[in-house]
Protein backbone atom coordinates (compact mmCIF):
# COMPACT_ATOMS: atom_id res chain seq x y z
CA UNK A 1 0.00 0.00 0.00
CA UNK A 2 2.70 2.48 0.98
CA UNK A 3 4.77 1.75 -2.13
CA UNK A 4 1.79 2.20 -4.46
CA UNK A 5 0.95 5.51 -2.75
CA UNK A 6 4.52 6.71 -3.23
CA UNK A 7 4.39 5.62 -6.88
CA UNK A 8 1.09 7.48 -7.41
CA UNK A 9 2.62 10.60 -5.85
CA UNK A 10 5.57 10.39 -8.25
CA UNK A 11 3.23 10.03 -11.26
CA UNK A 12 1.13 12.98 -10.04
CA UNK A 13 4.27 15.16 -9.79
CA UNK A 14 5.27 14.24 -13.35
CA UNK A 15 1.77 15.04 -14.65
CA UNK A 16 1.73 18.40 -12.84
CA UNK A 17 5.15 19.27 -14.30
CA UNK A 18 3.96 18.35 -17.80
CA UNK A 19 0.79 20.46 -17.43
CA UNK A 20 2.86 23.45 -16.25
CA UNK A 21 5.14 23.02 -19.28
CA UNK A 22 2.18 22.87 -21.71
CA UNK A 23 0.58 25.91 -20.02
CA UNK A 24 3.79 27.92 -20.47
CA UNK A 25 4.11 26.84 -24.12
CA UNK A 26 0.48 27.73 -24.88
CA UNK A 27 0.97 31.20 -23.36
CA UNK A 28 4.09 31.70 -25.50
CA UNK A 29 2.17 30.74 -28.66
CA UNK A 30 -0.63 33.16 -27.81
Amino acid sequence: MEESDRHAGRIKRVIVKAIEKWDRNLRMIK
